[in-house]
């Protein structure tokens, strides 16, 4: 089983082209001027799941801001996909997601309240290898992780 991110710098790189930033000199600078750091703190909508027609699944979640979350995996026998984010005061919807994927069995999101940090896994089918690629959505917000078969 194998997992392969993309485009993990997409995100940031995308956004820096989107928002006018340089990805070279006062980058944190910059990015606060931008509005892409906030004391607003983040709320998460509802997070959706889709199966598309040419085999691959998508993860939909949704922010009242923008955000940036820490995304990686952890292969083996349960591999999953995880992403951690800072500064969250809720997550709307459900806390478990069943899926009728392939690939993405079901979508789980743990929120600790006290520490304002929300976890999201992807829990994936262990008998496959994927291409996952993250894309975000700044003029809405939302976060699209997409996972293909390799």
């Amino acid at each position: 089983m194998k997992i392969i991110f993309l485009s993990l710098i997409t995100i940031v790189f995308s956004i820096g082209l989107l928002g006018g930033l340089s990805l070279s000199g006062d980058y944190d600078v910059q990015i606060a001027e931008s509005g892409l750091v906030s004391n607003t703190l983040i709320i998460v909508g509802d997070i959706t799941f889709v199966m598309e027609k040419d085999g691959s699944e998508r993860i939909s979640i949704p922010f009242n801001r923008t955000c940036i979350p820490n995304i990686f995996s952890i292969p083996g026998k349960k591999p999953r996909i995880v992403l951690d984010l800072k500064d969250v005061s809720q997550c709307l919807g459900k806390s478990k997601i069943s899926t009728s994927g392939l690939l993405i069995q079901q979508v789980r999101t743990h929120l600790d309240k006290k520490e304002g940090k929300l976890r999201i896994v992807l829990d994936l089918n262990p008998s496959m290898d994927y291409h996952v690629a993250p894309s975000y959505y700044e003029t809405e917000n939302v976060l699209c992780i997409e996972v293909t078969r390799k």
